[in-house]
């Protein structure tokens, strides 16, 4: 924590010293020709960099947050370390002092690209550039930039004089004041969707290594599953005495997910627990980083099931669910007091859900009804995995049943043949005479 948080300061430092070669770009303009004063100057173009973020966020400016993505992901993720981000960083904060020192015009932005990369590749090599095609697109525009910016200069001057040369100078001059104003906001909102976000992109990537490299013990308690064994008539047995209520649930999911990972749900009953079962939650898993379950109670299980199909108690389910390594959260469902399945998806609105395509509601394909739903409402994403055993749980119940019945009537049959053998013989033959004897 204390490396990342370092990591953190040294990013808004660069930022703070990335302001000596930028904060006259917008501004100065506005300023030499005495439109703002300098103080107003800087209020003016630290707005218009900062509101920038609200206006991509919402997709206002027709363009999305998208520099800070390609920053963070210049290098693979694997060769990405705190240390690797902490050489970076000072790298880019030495020749940003040093060029500014020198009075040496040159893009923070490459060379915080650079740091960055440099540092990945002395750690592991050349192989961990991420999309190298992307690098020489970069390196290309150091080139680029300057010509395309003459270039475009050239024409839009030529222009402007040929539009406005027969226009009143003092007339003129008036317009052209206000429309400073326009041009160094539209610069500011340019700086802040694109040399701005250098910076987030380097925070995000140090938060994407920190999450990958948490503790499971800074976890809360509180959104644990608590088992407590207990004696009861001479048997040890188990017994939940804390299961994460829904709103403890939804800051785990907002715990995660500020921290880049991907949260999946999937919810059932979880009744006599088999092979089956464990792999599909094993290939929920798979589909994110943190798995959440929703678990039936024992009244909805009933109401799902029936009165008389035998069931596992929900603390014992909940137990074995708990020992699962790819079970990391659960959840319980109570029909009674409205915290159904859909209930739970529709709070905690994760970034996938997964579904069995053998879950049937009345001849309906249940999980594809709920896919469209889900997505189209803009929920969350839905996967629904085929059946990962040859039979279902109640169809395993009923053989259980079956097969104890069986067991249970060999054993009476055994029992009459040694203690009543004359009895047992006589009626053994009126039976197969097909005179049963009553």
């Amino acid at each position: 924590m204390t490396l990342l948080l370092f990591v953190i300061f040294l990013a808004l430092a660069f930022d703070y010293i990335n302001g000596f070669h930028d904060a006259a770009n917008s501004i100065a303009t506005v300023v030499s020709t005495k439109v703002l004063s300098p103080f107003q100057a800087v209020m003016w173009a630290a707005f218009f960099n900062a509101v920038v973020f609200f206006l991509c966020q919402h997709h206002l400016l027709g363009f999305e947050l998208k520099v800070a993505d390609s920053v963070s992901k210049i290098v693979k993720t694997e060769a990405i370390t705190l240390v690797v981000i902490v050489a970076g960083l000072l790298a880019a904060i030495f020749w940003n002092l040093l060029t500014w020192y020198y009075g040496i015009p040159s893009s923070s932005s490459h060379t915080l690209m650079g740091g960055f990369a440099g540092a990945a590749i002395a750690k592991a090599g050349f192989g961990v550039l991420a999309d190298v095609g992307k690098i020489y697109t970069t390196v290309a525009f150091i080139f680029l930039a300057p010509l395309i910016g003459m270039i475009l200069g050239y024409f839009i001057a030529v222009l402007i004089l040929h539009l406005f040369k027969r226009s009143n100078p003092h007339r003129a001059e008036r317009i052209f004041k206000k429309l400073q104003l326009v041009s160094s906001a539209a610069f500011s909102l340019g700086h802040g969707a694109n040399d701005a976000q250098k910076v987030m992109g380097i925070i995000a990537a140090a938060l994407m290594v920190y999450a990958h490299t948490v503790d499971a013990s800074l976890i809360p308690d509180w959104a644990k599953v608590d088992i407590i064994q207990e004696m009861k008539n001479g048997k040890m047995i188990n017994k939940i005495s804390h299961i994460p209520d829904w709103d403890e649930l939804l800051k785990v999911r907002e715990f995660f997910r500020n921290q880049g990972q991907t949260v999946v749900v999937t919810s059932g009953t979880w009744d006599l627990l088999h092979a089956g079962q464990a792999l599909y939650l094993h290939k929920a898993k798979s589909m994110g980083d943190v798995l959440i379950v929703g678990v039936d109670s024992d009244e909805l299980t009933r109401f799902r099931k029936g009165p008389q199909r035998p069931i596992v108690p929900q603390d014992e389910r909940i137990t074995l669910l708990s020992l699962l390594d790819s079970v990391d959260f659960i959840a319980l469902l109570d029909k009674k007091e409205g915290r159904d399945g859909e209930s739970l998806i529709r709070m905690l609105k994760p970034d996938i859900l997964v579904m069995s395509e053998t879950t049937k509601n009345e001849g309906e394909d249940h999980a594809t009804k709920w896919k469209g739903i889900y997505e189209s409402e803009g929920i969350c994403k839905v996967e629904i995995l085929p059946p990962q055993s040859v039979s279902s749980t109640s169809n395993q119940i009923r053989l259980v049943m079956i097969e104890g019945r069986l067991d249970s009537m060999q054993r009476l049959l055994k029992f009459l043949r040694e203690e009543f053998p004359d009895e047992f013989t006589k009626s053994l033959n009126h039976v197969e005479n097909g005179k049963p004897k009553m």
